[in-house]
């Protein structure tokens, strides 16, 4: 797996609402993502990268109970 990266676009790059390039809406997109070597960045709006985080997020957590850093706790 290769790292996403984000990279936020500066106040002269926006400009105004963009087309988010994962859901097609004209939305104030101050966020780029990378994919892969390609060179290209494409806008995505705050929802997408909200929810591409978050899928990260939990990816890592899983990870982290794998490799035993997380142990479970009992519930009383």
């Amino acid at each position: 797996l290769q790292p996403i990266r984000f990279v936020k676009a500066s106040a002269v790059e926006c400009g105004g609402p963009k087309k988010c390039a994962l859901t097609g809406q004209s939305k104030s997109c101050k966020h780029r993502i990378k994919l892969g070597d390609s060179s290209n960045y494409y806008y995505i709006s705050p929802f997408c990268r909200y929810r591409i985080t978050s899928v990260c997020n939990f990816f890592t957590y899983i990870r982290y109970i794998q490799q035993g850093l997380v142990k479970q706790q009992d519930v009383l």
